[in-house]
């Protein structure tokens, strides 16, 4: 089967399921699933609601199925090594900026599917925030770096860590 096309393809349907794709409802599918005070029901409950309108669709690997979709980029499968240096959540004032900076989107009023998204932030470039504080959370320090430059960037990298642990979901009605 083709890869999916950004300019000519806009799938509503995955396997035969009526799926919301809005980059939205994606995001608040990573902040539903890193929420500490929700059981593992109330994430299957919500993910439902998040992307079937409460519905429960027969198929077969739900689960994996929604994972082929949120995965979706240039590097599919491909696993990271390292430290984390990218969180949707934590990370979401940086990415409406340079959404705004890049291509004067403002993401709080445009619907999007979530490909189209994944495209549009693959090509942000370095030169905005977002990039920059990415870049600064992966730097590798080397031994002939001088103790000044590791200073520098260990104070950057504590500045911008990604914090984890943090009770995010708050209450139910908020999904």
């Amino acid at each position: 089967m083709p890869k999916f096309n950004v300019i000519i393809d806009k799938p509503e349907e995955y396997s035969g399921i009526i799926v919301n794709t809005d980059f939205k409802s994606v995001l608040k599918f990573f902040r539903m699933i890193e929420a500490e005070d929700l059981n593992e029901e109330e994430k299957t409950r919500l993910t439902m609601q998040i992307f079937f309108n409460g519905k429960i669709p027969l198929v077969k690997n739900l689960w994996e199925e929604i994972e082929n979709f949120l995965i979706y980029d240039s590097q599919k499968g491909e696993k990271s090594e390292g430290a984390k240096v990218f969180d949707y959540n934590a990370d979401h004032g940086r990415i409406f900026a340079a959404f705004w900076e890049t291509y004067g989107i403002d993401l709080r009023n445009t619907n999007m599917h979530w490909f189209v998204f994944r495209e549009l932030f693959d090509a942000i470039p370095e030169k905005t925030k977002l990039m920059q504080v990415i870049d600064i959370r992966g730097k590798k320090l080397k031994k002939e770096d001088s103790a000044e430059y590791k200073k520098q960037i260990m104070k950057l990298k504590n500045i911008y860590r990604l914090d984890t642990g943090d009770n995010i979901s708050g209450a139910l009605d908020r999904w």
